[in-house]
Formats: C-alpha cells, sequence, structure tokens
C-alpha cells in the first residue's frame, strides 16, 4: 500500500463530523434555502500522483439567495448536508472554498470551481497543504499539494435547465 492511499481515504470520506470554516453543516433532512440554479457531480478523479482516484459519493447543488448572493450544498449519503458560504470570483470562475478538520485528521481545503455558463464543467479539489489569506468577508486559500482533484459535471437530471453560474 502506498503513502498517499491513507490520505485518500481521508479525503474520499471527510466532512463527517468535522469542524469547518466557510461553510456550516445541516440536517439532511432540512430544507435549504433559495433557488437551485444547477446540480453537479464528480467525475476522472485523480491522486496526488495523477492516477486515477476513486470517485466521491456526493452531489453538487448550487442555489441563489433572494439577495442574489450563492451558496454550495455538499451532499455525501449517510452525512450532513456541508452548506458553504465562502464563494468568491477569480478569473471569470464561481469559486466556493471551505476548510474541514476531522477529529484527529489534517486539515484539508475543498475547492469547488466552476466556469461560467449553463453546462461548463468545473472542479473539485481537495488540498491537505495549502495557504489561507484571512479577509473581512471569509477567505480566500491557494493549494499548495492537491490530494485530489475531479472535473464536476452536470448532473444528468440537470442538464435540460437553462440556468448557468453567472
Amino acid at each position: 500500500m502506498n503513502g498517499a492511499a491513507p490520505l485518500l481515504a481521508l479525503v474520499l470520506t471527510s466532512c463527517g463530523s468535522a469542524e469547518l470554516r466557510g461553510a456550516t453543516s445541516l440536517a439532511a433532512s432540512e430544507k435549504p434555502v433559495g433557488e437551485p440554479r444547477g446540480n453537479f457531480e464528480p467525475r476522472s478523479c485523480e491522486d496526488a500522483r495523477g492516477q486515477p482516484a476513486p470517485t466521491p459519493a456526493l452531489e453538487i447543488e448550487v442555489r441563489a439567495l433572494s439577495d442574489g448572493r450563492e451558496l454550495l450544498l455538499e451532499r455525501r449519503p449517510g452525512y450532513d448536508v456541508i452548506v458553504v458560504t465562502n464563494r468568491f470570483e477569480a478569473s471569470g470562475h464561481a469559486v466556493f472554498q471551505f476548510v474541514s478538520e476531522s477529529a484527529g485528521g489534517p486539515e484539508l481545503l475543498h475547492e469547488l470551481r466552476f466556469a461560467p455558463g449553463a453546462n461548463a464543467p468545473g472542479t473539485l479539489l481537495v488540498a491537505d497543504e495549502f495557504d489561507v489569506a484571512e479577509l473581512a468577508s471569509g477567505f480566500r486559500a491557494s493549494a499548495r499539494r492537491v490530494a485530489l482533484r475531479c472535473a464536476l459535471f452536470r448532473a444528468p437530471r440537470d442538464l435540460d435547465t437553462k440556468a448557468g453560474l453567472e
């Protein structure tokens, strides 16, 4: 077994009863706020060495609030929903970032980045080494070592909608 395997297992199961920064948790039974903007799923995942990696069992939903802000919901079977509120624009992309820290585990940066357009793909990355710049409106992090990278595509049930991430 290589050294990346235990870290990858942690990445694929992280956020269960974790401390969160840039996000909060919501019981899976609670109804989220806002209007749905798009549903995404990860595919074509790679580990830190660029080798194929298991795809995490998660669903991503972007929602628009009445004041124009957006938030992101990350759903994993058997866990509370992660509601990501730390959002910013970078090079024309909508970027959502949060940090999780499981008991006894490392801090992990989770970044979900979406290109503009209704059906444009996005990227999910999880980094175990990163730098953080604190801002009045949240934080911006940059990954030094990516443990997992996946492409994000519109979920098949969502492809016929015209809503994009503006």
